[in-house]
C-alpha cells in the first residue's frame, strides 16, 4: 500500500492500468460494462470498447484533444440539444474533460496554478450571471453565461494539461500554419468552383439557413462571398484573421529557416482567402495585427509605419474632401455595400439606446436581440425577414447586455491579458515558443478591432482567442521556469 501511494504521488504511469489496485479496479468495472454491452448490442459493445481505447490514448497525450479542438474552430456546424446549440468544439472539450484528471496526474511533478485568464475573466463571467436576474430572457442569458464559462474557465482549466516540450511547440507550429491554410485554400475552391468547396466534397458539412430563414444573405449561394465550413463570409474572415496573426509571428519571430519559409507561402494562400470573403472588418483586423506585430517585434519600424500610416489617411481624407464629393456622412465616406453600413449605424444607435435604459446590469448576456423584438423590433434600410440579430460590435453588445459593469469588466479582461503578454514579450529568454507570446498579441489586436464591426459571440472565435493567449501564455511561464 505504501508502495502504491509512492506511485500515484509520483503521477500516472504510461498506461491507465498500470497504477496497481486502482488499474485492477478500473478494469475489471470498464470490462464488465463492455462485456455486458457486446451481448446486449455486439455493435454497440464494439464501439464502446473502441472508444475506451480511444480514451487510453488520450489520456496520455493532451497534444491530442487540443488538435481536435483546434480543427473544430473552423467547423461551427451546430446542432440544437436540449434547446442548447452544441458543436465539435464543445464534444471536444467533454472528450477533453474527461481525460483531464489523468492528465493532471501525469504532470504530477509541474505545480499546478490557475491560469491567469480565468483570474481575468472572472469579473465579467460573475457580471453576466449577474445580468441574468434581470434579463428580458433569462433562458437565453443562462446559455450564454455557459458558453463564457466555457471560454473562459473550463477551456483555460483543461490546456493546464498541456506539457509544452520542445516536440509540442513544433507540432502547434505546424497545426496553426497548415490547418488555417487549408481553410483559406477551401474558400478560395469554392468561389472558383462556384460554390463547390473541398470541404463540401468530403462531406464537412456547412451551416445552411433553414427555408423558414432563406432570407439570410450570408451564405455564397446569395452572396457569392467565400465562407468555407463557416457558410458566412464573416465567419471565415474572422477566423483567418486571427490564424494570420500567429502565421505572422512564425515570420517576424522565426523558430528556424524552414518554418518561415513555410509561413510566408502560407500567409500567401491565406491572404488569398481573405481576398474571396471580401471582408473589410477582415483587412481592418489583419492591418491592426500587423502593427500591433511590428510596434511589439521592430518598435522602431513600426513607429515608422505609424507615421506613414497616418499621412495616407491625411492624404486619402483630403482626397476625399476635394475630388470625391463626399456628402459629409459616415456611410458616404467608406466604399462599397452602403446598405450594410446604414443598418449597423441603425443597429448600434439602438444597441446604445438600451445601454441607457438599463445601465447597470444591462438586459441579460446576450440580450439585445430579445430586448429589441420585445420593444417592437427595428427598421432597418434591408428588412432581414426574419428574428435574427445581433449588435454587429462585440462591444455593444456586452455593455447592452450587462451594463457599465459588465463592459468595465470585459475591457479590463481583454487589457489585463494583452498586458500580460507584452510583459512576456520583453522578458523573452529565447526559446523557440517566443513567437506564440508575439503571436497571441496580434491576434488580440485583430479581434479586438474586429469587435467593432461585428459580434464575435456567435462564432467559435472565443475557443480561438483564448487559446493562441494560453499558448502565449505557457510559453510566458516556461520562459520563467527556465530562466
Amino acid at each position: 500500500m505504501q508502495n502504491l501511494r509512492a506511485r500515484l504521488s509520483a503521477g500516472l504511469p504510461e498506461t491507465i492500468g498500470d497504477t496497481g489496485l486502482p488499474g485492477i479496479v478500473f478494469a475489471v468495472v470498464a470490462g464488465c460494462i463492455a462485456a455486458i454491452l457486446v451481448v446486449a448490442s455486439p455493435m454497440i459493445g464494439m464501439g464502446a470498447v473502441a472508444g475506451l481505447i480511444a480514451y487510453g490514448i488520450v489520456t496520455k497525450r493532451a497534444e491530442i484533444p487540443f488538435t481536435l479542438l483546434f480543427l473544430s474552430f473552423a467547423i461551427p456546424y451546430q446542432k440544437a440539444v436540449g434547446g442548447i446549440p452544441l458543436n465539435m468544439s464543445d464534444g471536444v472539450i467533454v472528450l477533453w474533460g474527461l481525460a483531464w484528471p489523468f492528465l493532471m496526474m501525469r504532470k504530477a511533478d509541474t505545480p499546478f496554478k490557475v491560469p491567469y485568464i480565468i483570474w481575468a475573466a472572472l469579473p465579467l463571467v460573475i457580471c453576466a450571471a449577474l445580468s441574468m436576474l434581470v434579463a428580458t430572457n433569462p433562458g437565453g442569458a443562462f446559455k450564454q453565461v455557459l458558453r463564457l464559462l466555457e471560454w473562459f474557465i473550463i477551456l483555460p482549466l483543461l490546456m493546464t494539461s498541456l506539457r509544452v516540450t520542445e516536440n509540442f511547440w513544433k507540432w502547434i507550429s505546424l497545426l496553426f500554419l497548415l490547418i488555417p491554410t487549408f481553410f483559406a485554400l477551401d474558400g478560395i475552391v469554392e468561389v472558383l468552383m462556384n460554390g463547390k468547396s473541398i470541404t463540401s466534397m468530403i462531406g464537412i458539412p456547412h451551416p445552411i439557413p433553414s427555408k423558414e430563414h432563406s432570407a439570410i444573405r450570408h451564405t455564397f449561394d446569395i452572396s457569392g462571398r467565400a465562407g468555407s465550413t463557416f457558410g458566412g463570409a464573416q465567419g471565415l474572415a474572422m477566423y483567418l484573421t486571427m490564424m494570420m496573426s500567429l502565421i505572422m509571428s512564425f515570420i517576424y519571430s522565426p523558430q528556424n529557416k524552414l518554418l518561415r519559409n513555410l509561413a510566408i507561402i502560407c500567409l500567401g494562400i491565406c491572404m488569398a482567402g481573405m481576398v474571396v470573403a471580401k471582408s473589410r472588418g477582415g483587412f481592418l483586423g489583419f492591418g491592426v495585427s500587423l502593427m500591433v506585430l511590428t510596434l511589439v517585434s521592430h518598435p522602431k519600424f513600426g513607429f515608422s509605419m505609424m507615421v506613414a500610416g497616418g499621412l495616407a489617411a491625411a492624404a486619402g481624407l483630403f482626397y476625399v474632401l476635394i475630388f470625391y464629393s463626399w456628402d459629409g456622412t459616415l456611410v458616404g465616406l467608406i466604399p462599397g455595400r452602403k446598405e450594410a453600413v446604414m443598418d449597423r449605424l441603425i443597429i448600434w444607435d439602438r444597441s446604445f439606446s438600451i445601454f441607457l435604459e438599463h445601465p447597470f446590469l444591462g438586459v441579460g448576456f446576450g440580450g439585445f436581440h430579445d430586448e429589441v423584438y420585445a420593444t417592437g423590433g427595428i427598421a432597418l434600410t434591408v428588412p432581414l425577414g426574419y428574428e435574427s440579430l445581433h449588435s454587429h460590435n462585440t462591444y455593444l453588445e456586452v455593455l447592452s447586455g450587462t451594463g457599465i459593469l459588465g463592459f468595465a469588466s470585459y475591457i479590463t479582461f481583454l487589457v489585463l491579458c494583452f498586458s500580460r503578454l507584452l510583459k512576456g514579450w520583453h522578458n523573452r529568454t529565447g526559446k523557440p515558443s517566443d513567437c506564440f507570446i508575439l503571436g497571441a498579441l496580434g491576434a488580440m489586436g485583430a479581434y479586438m478591432m474586429f469587435c467593432m464591426v461585428d459580434m464575435l459571440f456567435l462564432q467559435n472565435m472565443h475557443f480561438m482567442l483564448i487559446s493562441i493567449v494560453m499558448l502565449g501564455m505557457l510559453s510566458i511561464e516556461e520562459n520563467r521556469i527556465r530562466a
